[in-house]
């Protein structure tokens, strides 16, 4: 079911996302680009990052300028976009494992078009997309691997089992141990 946002509601998020100083792990600002393969890796990157920074949500935002954060306008238009003859939210649920929420959301700001994409956090495992797990490391998105390097600890503290993958974890294909050395 679609999370109803009213356009004052969705005007008050876009703000407060522009207001940060960068981007980050969990907020991504792109212009027009809108490849649907590499939405579904952002997907995947932001609601693991989403978790491992203990945010409820990730955001893509097209129609925004990721340097000055001025809203530019977009012509990316999700509800017409198609990858091959399926429709394109429906090509991205199919490819997403675990199944988790995303909606998009078309406003207008100034006269500009805006979409903002709301992605939920990952709960319990990794988001994968096509197979792979990807992750947001500062404002760049990058294939989640047992070997990758990481400025944050295995685990965020708190009660879920989460578990994020870096070069002090060994890794099964569904769960992380981890040998803590940094205490």
């Amino acid at each position: 079911m679609r999370p109803i946002r009213s356009a004052e509601y969705l005007a008050s998020l876009l703000r407060e996302l522009r207001k940060l100083p960068s981007e980050t792990e969990w907020v991504e600002f792109k212009h027009n680009k809108a490849d649907p393969e590499e939405i579904g890796e952002y997907i995947s990157a932001l609601a693991n990052a989403a978790a491992l920074a203990g945010k409820a949500h990730a955001y893509l935002v097209w129609g925004v300028d990721d340097v000055e954060h001025a809203v530019v306008g977009t012509t990316f238009a999700p509800g017409i976009v198609k990858v091959g003859n399926e429709e394109f939210e429906s090509w991205l649920l199919k490819l997403l494992s675990p199944k988790i929420q995303f909606h998009f959301f078309s406003i207008e700001v100034d006269g500009k078009a805006v979409v903002l994409l709301e992605i939920e956090r990952a709960h319990r495992e990794p988001v994968q997309f096509q197979g792979s797990e990807w992750i947001r490391v500062g404002s760049y998105k990058k294939r989640l691997s047992a070997g990758a390097a990481s400025t944050r600890s295995c685990s965020r503290p708190s009660s879920s089992s989460y578990r994020h993958r870096s070069s002090r974890c060994r890794t099964t294909p569904r769960a992380s141990s981890c040998s803590r050395t940094d205490r």
